[in-house]
């Protein structure tokens, strides 16, 4: 009875792999992964109290030497202009009027991988810290494939610029 059952519950999953592989292919490649969204209350709390930009602060996005999607450069936007793109171990360094921003980060449509934005209010002559981190998870039962931006502190930062390559922002 047991062997039965089995075999029953395998042919359907056999049945669906293609139904399910053909949708999945459809959403990857339609590049309609849905944005996360993270409010970050207090940004103040981990920032350096210098900048590059006078009058502005600047905000250092990294992004990290997770294998996920080495090959793809990430766009970054500031309140929804693209400020410039990181590939693994790259930085930039963006000016950004003091007030409420959201710093977002998209992979190409075609590597998979959900964006993430980040809500957060920044100060004039400080320096704030972000690592966009794609990356995956397995199961025994599927895999999990995210993208993140977290706020690190000007230590954490600085190590990270001491190996990173800085790239240039996107002309306005």
């Amino acid at each position: 009875m047991e062997c039965t059952a089995f075999n029953r519950r395998k042919h359907l999953r056999m049945k669906l792999l293609p139904t399910s592989a053909a949708l999945a292919l459809a959403l990857l490649a339609s590049g309609c992964a849905s944005i996360a969204t993270m409010n970050i209350r207090n940004a103040d709390r981990l920032s350096a109290p210098e900048t590059r930009y006078p009058g502005h602060a600047t905000l250092y996005v990294f992004r990290s030497t997770s294998q996920a999607s080495a090959l793809w450069s990430f766009p970054v936007s500031l309140d929804g202009a693209r400020a410039g793109s990181v590939r693994r171990e790259q930085y930039l360094a963006i000016p950004a009027k003091p007030g409420t921003h959201w710093l977002s980060v998209t992979c190409p449509g075609i590597c998979g991988l959900p964006g993430f934005k980040v809500n957060f209010q920044v100060s004039a002559g400080k320096s704030y810290y972000f690592v966009v981190d794609p990356g995956s998870s397995y199961d025994y039962r599927y895999s999990v494939i995210t993208t993140e931006i977290r706020q690190i502190d000007k230590q954490y930062g600085d190590r990270l610029m001491e190996t990173y390559e800085a790239v240039a922002l996107d002309a306005p």
